[in-house]
This record gives C-alpha cells, structure tokens and sequence, in this order.
C-alpha cells in the first residue's frame, strides 16, 4: 500500500488584519441579536402569562359576585316579608322552610331576635343562641350584608353565613340569616386549572380559605394570612405579584380583592409557563363562568288557618320551585292572603326577568369569549408561523392566508416598503384578487389618499366601519364586496416597515380588541422580518468570510510551495500482501477548514474500507491538514521575527554612522548578506537626473 501527499497551489491574497476585524465585527452582533431574542420572547411570555392570570382572575370575581347578588336578594325579599317581620315564629317557620326547599344548598334558613337567639329555623334542631357569631353582630348593627366562613354549628362543615337585619318601621326587630354549603364555588374554583399545575384559590376577609383546588385547606379553613400572595393583598398590592414559596419555586400570581373584602389569588408557575413557549404548545386560559345560580327566594305567608287560598298558593309555589316560571296565584281577595299573593306574583315575574336578562348576558359573554380564545389561537399559529419560516416570501403569505382564515374575512394583504421608503408594494395578498395584485407590483404612495399609505404615514391603525363613507381610502376594483378596512402599521426598531389591511364584507366588523390583537400580529411579523434581513446579512458576512479564508489559505500554501516545490512523501507498508487482486487507488483530499491544500492517494488492493476504517482516515487526514497549518505559520512567524530583527540590527548600524560614506557601506553590507544577491552597488544621483543602475 502506498500513501502520497501533495499540497495544491493557489492566487487569492488576504491578510490576517482584515480576517480579525471582520471577526471582531460580526461575533458581537451575532451575541446581542441572540440576547435581545431572548430578551424579547421573555418578555412576551411574561405579558402573555399575565394577561392570562387576570382573565382568570376576572373570571373568578365574576362568578362570585353573580353566586353573592342572587343570594343577596333572596335574602333581602325573605327579611320584607310581613311572615317575617312579624317575628312570630308560626309565620316564619313555613317561610323558612320553603326558603329552604327552593334552595337546596341551604341547609339552614333562620331568623333570631335582638339577642341572638333564634325564634324560628327551617331544620327541626333545637333553637341556639348565635350571639357569639360575627354574621348576627354585622347584621344587628345595621350591616345591610354580613358575611362569615366558619364550621357550621349544624352541619359540622365548613359553611357561608350570610345575614341581614330585619326591620319594622325603620327599626331592627331581628336578624334573617342562612347558611350554605362552599360546594358549588368551590367546585367550580377548584376545576380551574392554569397549564399543569396553576390554580386559583379564594380567602375570606380573615384570610382563611373558602375556595381550594385542595380539599383540606377548605375543610379546615386554613388560615393564609403568611402565604406571600395573601400576605401581600392585605397590604395594599393588587394585580401582577412575582414570589416564591416556601419550596424554593418561583410563581407569578394575580391578585383582586372583592368590594366584600374578600380575596382571589391565581397563580402559576414561572417554570411551566415558560416551558409551554418553548413547546410552543401555549394557549391562553379563560375562565368560563361556572353558571349562574337561578334561585330566587319563593316565598308566601300561611296563616295560622288551614284555608283554600293558602293551599293554592303553596301549590303555585311548589311548582314555581320546580322551574314552571309561568305560573301565577291567583288574588281572590284584598286582605293580607291577596297582598302576600300579589308580592309574590311580582317576585315571579322579576325572577322571570333576571332569568332571561342573565341567559342574555351569559350568551354575549360566551360569545365574546369564543371570539376572544379564537383571536388569541390566530395570535399563538402566527407566531408559531413566524418563528418557523424564514423565508420572507413564505412567511408573508402564511400569515395572510392565516389571518383571513381564522378571522373569517374577505381579504388580508401585506405592503411592505421599497428602498425609497416611499412607496408600499404589496408583498403577499389572499385569493385571487391577492394574486392578480402581486403579479402586477400593485402599490401604494406612502401618505398618500389611501389607508393602507395613512397608517403608515402616521405609524396608526386606521379603521374604517364603512367604506363607503371613508374619505382617505383607496378603492379596489378587486374587491368590490368589501365594506369595513383596518390598515395595521408594521414597524421594526423604530422605522417603518410596511402594513396589514383587513377587509370584511360585513360593517361595524372590527372592535378595539381585534385591533390590539392584529397590532399584536403585525408587531411579531415586524420582528420576524428585521430578523430575516439580520439573518440573510449575516449569512452574506459569513460567506464572504469564507471565501476570504480559502484565498488566504491558498495564498498561503502557494507561498510555501514556492519557497519548497512540491512536496511529497511516500510510504510503503512491508506487512501489506497485494494478493491477486489488481491495485486500485482511493483518493482522499487534505482539507484545512473546508479549503483543499493537498491530497492522500491510498493504493490498495482486497475489500474496500470499511466505515469506521474511512472515519479513521479522515480523522488523520484532518489533523494532518491542522500540523501542516502549525508547521506553516511557525516557519512564518520565525520568518518574519528574522526579517525584524535584521532590520533592527541595519537600523542600529545606520544610527552608528558619522558621514554618508560609512551609510552607504553599511547599506551594500547588508543587502549583499541576503541569499540570492550576487553583487550591489548604490548610486547617488542629482534631483534633475535620471536613469542610472
């Protein structure tokens, strides 16, 4: 087997100063433009992650107020009853009773005098004292509510207390309470969940837990009072607060406090947010409302007599119970019978009324949260989008086409500006119409009587609800069915870079909220196209640094085939055994940093190399490649310390000299030293002669 190794020759010049500075120029940039990714997608995280928590957060003091308004007035129609205030504990008892019935997550509805005790309950139990409990000390102090979590003398559990003072010609006579069970809102509060491991929790006013993903929290009340979110609430902080447990795990949470002084924390950890991006498998969680309770207190006064008019009006009250809204009791005289039925005819149809007007708003805010989840999907896939195409082209028109197909619209399209900045070419568009455009360079004058050239101008949205009363728009014979624009400015490191516009067929088809989250969009394409001109720019630097390293390399090694011809050494294995097989030769080049200066020539006969063989080849290859460079640059370095040192050792000689004889001895010295001189003489001559030798 033979091995032959044979530089090649080469032309290019380049110096090592300009290699240095390009490298000295291009490493930082590359650095900062990855810190300031970093930086950006941090802080989007972050903003996503905390507009998510108030959502929740929004949610959550949504379903608590509805739960406490509907309770509330329940609890103010029981204490106006004439039953009621009469405080004579045979009219109360089937008050309350019914009370009860109508709502089943009341397991006590009572009334208690002046001192607390109680003069009629729902429950067959024994009449107790409730002086001790803060609900009856609110409520006799002319509290209109009063709100106490604390274990139920008669359930044993924990329980919600609610109370308000009855009154009889402006003066407290007693106090009308019930007790409920914490299981619808905590059910519904424990169920919200936030990615993996985030949930929301509620505290009363003394800190102890009303609602928890935890059970035990809730049955035991834990007091939260020095849990760093709770701790903070009661001092003042409200909204976005970053802390850590006493685990060592870092959480953002968000904290609301209720006009009843209670508290909503909602917390997730850092960790999890921050891995969901990565995945890029985010989605904003929004808290649907966990429902409305439709309870409003049925009630009607019996008389001590057992008579027709109260038995129909007990049946009108059982079936109103059981959810006929439609019936009615009958007012079949003008006495105290006829008063309480008219009350509750007119209770009835109030219910009627809420129950409608809250089916109306719980479907305009389903609607508006579908809406909502949808826009911020569209946001997360253009993102998604962004992040993933880096071709300028692709990316443009994937984000139209997403755009359009998520928001349901006519057209989408995308200008961007020309190199005069002063022109805006449309880049990408939707559909046909899209199409057409773009092949015919459809543009528009920045500034000028257009949306598309106004947002621009004045780095804005602009929309317009209807087109045909826009007076700075430009009409498309394209797109006739168009009838409501947005013009959505795009704009990078503080210059202009283009806009979106929008176009639906309907009017009135935009709102703020569309127009944040398509200013959202516009903001990630906006850094997504400074990144790609970064990127292509730093791809050209790269190349060219290339190109700039192959001809110093082969500059170089011309040099130094010039200084020792070509060079070549040869090796004969004696354990080789050629065998019958003819010899054939494999050829592998000497490669230094991508750049051929030789070649390895294996004469061999048998089986070929097999893999791991070559890898080991080409791994000798390499760092033989890598020697020879050492052994270069030495002989250069000690080269040019040489040449150095012979100057310096002239330049002492000269300084030595006293007259221009002894110079120019000194100077034919030195030059007739150097290797391929044969002879050297100097001639001084006058300024106004030339020639000589």
């Amino acid at each position: 087997m033979t091995t032959t190794t044979r530089p090649l020759r080469s032309r290019a010049r380049l110096q090592n100063r300009i290699l240095s500075l390009i490298l000295g120029i291009v490493v930082p940039i590359l650095i900062a433009v990855v810190l300031v990714s970093l930086r950006f997608t941090e802080r989007t995280v972050t903003t996503q992650a905390e507009q998510q928590l108030v959502y929740v957060s929004q949610g959550v003091a949504n379903l608590l107020d509805s739960w406490l308004s509907v309770n509330n007035n329940q609890l103010k129609n029981l204490a106006l009853q004439p039953g009621i205030i009469s405080m004579d504990p045979a009219q109360q008892k089937p008050i309350l009773e019914a009370m009860a019935a109508a709502n089943p997550y009341m397991y006590l509805v009572s009334t208690t005098n002046k001192i607390g005790m109680n003069v009629a309950r729902s429950d067959d139990n024994e009449l107790i004292n409730y002086l001790d409990r803060a609900w009856f000390k609110g409520a006799i102090n002319d509290y209109e509510f009063t709100y106490q979590i604390l274990q139920g003398r008669t359930s044993g559990a924990p329980a919600l207390v609610m109370s308000t003072p009855i009154k009889k010609d402006g003066a407290i006579v007693g106090v009308a309470m019930f007790a409920a069970e914490l299981t619808q809102v905590t059910t519904a509060v424990s169920q919200i969940k936030i990615g993996e491991s985030g949930f929301a929790f509620v505290v009363d006013p003394y800190n102890r837990v009303m609602a928890h993903p935890n059970p035990e929290y809730v049955a035991g009340l834990q007091d939260l009072q020095d849990y760093p979110p709770v701790a903070a609430l009661r001092a003042g902080n409200a909204g976005i607060y970053n802390f850590t447990d006493a685990e060592g795990r870092n959480w953002v949470s968000h904290l609301t406090l209720t006009p009843d002084d209670w508290g909503i924390i909602v917390q997730l950890p850092q960790s999890e947010y921050i891995a969901l991006v990565n995945n890029q498998r985010w989605t904003a969680l929004i808290i649907l409302s966990a429902g409305v309770l439709l309870v409003l207190g049925l009630t009607s006064a019996i008389l001590r007599q057992v008579i027709r008019p109260v038995k129909v009006l007990t049946r009108t009250a059982v079936a109103i119970s059981r959810g006929d809204l439609t019936r009615t009791a009958p007012v079949e005289s003008d006495d105290e019978i006829g008063a309480l039925a008219q009350t509750f005819n007119k209770m009835t149809a109030q219910l009627r009324q809420t129950v409608d007007d809250l089916q109306i708003r719980v479907d305009e805010r389903t609607a508006e949260l579908a809406q909502a989840l949808s826009q911020l999907r569209t946001a997360a896939d253009v993102s998604r989008s962004i992040t993933r195409v880096m071709d300028v082209q692709t990316l443009l028109q994937e984000v139209v086409d997403l755009i359009k197909e998520r928001f349901n619209l006519y057209y989408v399209g995308v200008f961007l500006l020309d190199e005069t900045g002063e022109q805006a070419i449309l880049r990408a568009g939707t559909g046909e119409a899209g199409s057409k455009m773009v092949s015919a360079g459809h543009r528009l004058l920045k500034g000028g009587a257009s949306m598309i050239g106004w947002a621009i101008s004045k780095g804005e949205a602009r929309i317009s609800q209807e087109v045909g009363t826009e007076t700075v728009r430009f009409k498309n014979p394209l797109l006739p069915l168009t009838r409501s624009e947005v013009a959505i400015p795009i704009f990078g490191r503080d210059r202009a870079l283009g806009a979106l516009t929008i176009q639906s067929t309907e009017a009135n088809a935009f709102d703020q909220d569309d127009i944040v989250v398509l200013q959202g969009v516009a903001d990630s394409l906006a850094a997504a196209l400074d990144n790609a001109a970064l990127f292509n720019q730093t791809q050209e630097s790269l190349d060219e640094i290339r190109v700039l390293n192959r001809a110093y390399t082969e500059e170089a090694w011309a040099r130094t085939l010039a200084n020792y011809g070509n060079i070549a050494v040869e090796h004969h294995n004696p354990a080789a055994t050629p065998g019958d097989q003819p010899i054939r030769q494999v050829r592998l080049p000497l490669m230094l940093r991508e750049n051929p200066i030789g070649e390895v020539t294996l004469d061999m006969s048998g089986r070929d190399l097999t893999p791991d063989e070559l890898e080991f080849v080409e791994s000798i290859t390499a760092q033989a490649a890598l020697a020879l460079e050492s052994a270069r640059l030495l002989e250069e370095s000690q080269a040019y310390a040489l040449q150095e040192r012979k100057m310096s050792e002239m330049t002492s000689r000269f300084s030595r000299a006293s007259n221009v004889d002894d110079i120019l001895k000194a100077a034919v010295s030195e030059l007739g030293n150097l290797p391929t001189v044969a002879e050297v003489s100097i001639h001084l001559v006058s300024p106004d002669k030339t020639g000589g030798e």
